[in-house]
C-alpha cells in the first residue's frame, strides 16, 4: 500500500517533505497497531499469532529403503496372521435359502464363508 506512494513525483519541495513525514507517521502507526493487537490478544488470554521459524534444511530426509532397514537392532514386528487360521472347524454347515422369500429380481452374487464360534460361559 505504501510502496505505491512516491513523494518524488511531487514538484513542490515543502509538500514533498510533508508527504514523506506523513508516510513515516503512517508506517509508525501501522507498526504500533500490530504491537497493540498482539498485546490485546495476550491480555485476553489468547495466544495471538504464532511466530513461524524459517524452514530447516530439508536435505536429510530418509528414503523408504532406509526406513525399512534394521536400525540399532530394532526390527519391525511380524505381520499379524488371521485369527481364522488358529481355529479348527469341527462341522461345516450349509444353510439353504427359501427362494419363495426372495424378491423376483434377486440374482446370485456368489457364496461367502463365515466362521461362527459357540462361546460357552
Amino acid at each position: 500500500m505504501l510502496d505505491e506512494l512516491d513523494p518524488s513525483q511531487t514538484e513542490d519541495p515543502v509538500l514533498r517533505q510533508q508527504f514523506r513525514a506523513l508516510i513515516n507517521l503512517l508506517e509508525k502507526a501501522l507498526s504500533d497497531n500490530m504491537v497493540l493487537k498482539k498485546e490485546n490478544q495476550h491480555l485476553k488470554g489468547g495466544q495471538g499469532r504464532p511466530s513461524f521459524k524459517p524452514a530447516k534444511n530439508q536435505a536429510s530426509i530418509s528414503s523408504e529403503k532406509e526406513r525399512n532397514e534394521v536400525v540399532a537392532g530394532y526390527t519391525r514386528p511380524p505381520k499379524k496372521e488371521p485369527k481364522n487360521a488358529r481355529f479348527t472347524i469341527d462341522r461345516p454347515e450349509i444353510l439353504p435359502v427359501d427362494r419363495q422369500n426372495l424378491p423376483q429380481d434377486a440374482v446370485l452374487k456368489g457364496h461367502e464363508e463365515i466362521i461362527v464360534q459357540d462361546v460357552l460361559f
